[in-house]
């Protein structure tokens, strides 16, 4: 793999049907808060961010109906939703999304979305129908924003202190990854089975939370 391709944890996905709801539950259970994030703009989706310093967690839901009714994010989470909440699939940042790109053969995408406060984040992402159609592969993130700007470096009142995502575990075909992610040090479990995310660990100061 390019050195340049390098790979961590970025964050880690729930469809939920509620977005405050959800944030609830997860604190009661965790410690750990979630506080708005915005609005994926023109997709129809929005989220909360669980910042947990180097990574984060993203709660996703729809926000507009129609909008995700015509944008294959918001049918993806309206699909997951139909069958189930939960974590719905994992992302690794890089500094080159372009040398992933050309390893994979992926285009990249830019997207962006509002935050609470007006400001707009950007950031290009590569390989997310791929993820969309066989959920133990994660997709590809570059940001293009100053690194105090990133999710998982918001402010938020924790109940414990976090210290990031420690691994995620998959079920698929033990072959998948390897090839997907190259040869990384991350921390990504793999067991057979059909497709999908068993769970994700987060380390904490008070030891780790797991999230299944």
């Amino acid at each position: 793999m390019d050195g340049a391709e390098e790979l961590r944890f970025d964050h880690v996905i729930l469809a939920v049907a509620d977005l405050d709801a959800a944030g609830e539950l997860i604190c009661a259970a965790t410690g750990l808060v979630s506080v708005p994030g915005g609005r994926h703009k023109g997709l129809g989706t929005g989220n909360r961010i669980i910042p947990l310093g180097p990574d984060y967690i993203e709660l996703m839901g729809i926000v507009d109906i129609d909008q995700a009714a015509r944008s294959p994010l918001g049918c993806w989470v309206a699909g997951r939703l139909a069958i189930r909440e939960g974590i719905a699939a994992f992302c690794l940042r890089t500094e080159s999304i372009d040398a992933v790109g050309r390893r994979l053969r992926l285009k990249s995408e830019p997207m962006e979305r509002t935050a609470p406060d007006g400001s707009s984040l950007g950031w290009r992402l590569a390989g997310l129908e791929a993820a969309m159609a066989d959920p133990c592969k994660p997709f590809f993130i570059q940001w293009d924003v100053p690194p105090n700007k990133h999710p998982g470096r918001i402010v938020a009142e924790h109940q414990v202190t976090p210290l990031g995502i420690s691994w995620v575990e998959v079920s698929g075909d033990p072959g998948v990854i390897p090839a997907w992610i190259g040869e990384d040090s991350i921390d990504v479990r793999i067991t057979p089975g059909e497709s999908g995310i068993v769970g994700v660990g987060v380390r904490t100061t008070d030891g780790e939370v797991v999230l299944r």
